[in-house]
């Protein structure tokens, strides 16, 4: 099993450590500069396999080369909702297979229709920075701090929320 730690949070300022369990990617929500790239840069920092990163920055992945992904490989998909649409329609196989943590803007989460962002846009496991949540996780509201800097989030899994500050890698 692969747990691991994104940063502090709770009353007691513990470590918050989050199962990401194959087939059932994490979505990391929020504004620019909020901390969606540095949760990514968290967890493959803990990596212990392969680690594929898709995203604006990155050459697109070949259909072989996403198909051909070793077993327990991990998928980081950052700025998903800069990718084409091949490639957002071809993440949708690998992560049903593979962990993975995808991260988008709030709003682009609200209006996905298909592709990745359909995906994870009601995944359990969701880490909203910047104070801001995507509508299926509107019970976490009161563990929000909209005041709070880079980094400052909300991490839900399923119907438990709790305020995390992300670490820095």
């Amino acid at each position: 099993m692969f747990r691991p730690v994104l940063g502090v949070g709770g009353d007691d300022a513990a470590p918050v450590a989050v199962d990401l369990e194959p087939g059932r990617p994490w979505l990391v929500c929020g504004p620019p500069e909020s901390g969606r790239s540095t949760v990514l840069a968290a967890v493959a920092a803990q990596a212990t396999g392969p680690v594929l990163r898709v995203g604006a920055d990155e050459a697109p992945p070949s259909s072989a080369s996403l198909a051909g992904l070793a077993a327990g490989t991990l998928v980081l998909v950052d700025d998903a909702e800069q990718l084409d649409a091949a490639t957002a329609e071809a993440l949708v196989a690998v992560l049903a297979q593979h962990r993975g943590v995808v991260a988008t803007s709030t709003a682009a989460v609200q209006t996905a229709y298909r592709g990745v962002l359909a995906t994870v846009a009601q995944a359990r496991t969701v880490v909203a920075l910047g104070g801001a949540l995507p509508p299926h996780c509107a019970h976490a509201r009161p563990a929000c701090d909209p005041a709070g800097g880079a980094g400052r989030a909300v991490v839900v899994i399923g119907t438990a929320a709790s305020a995390l500050q992300v670490a820095h890698p």
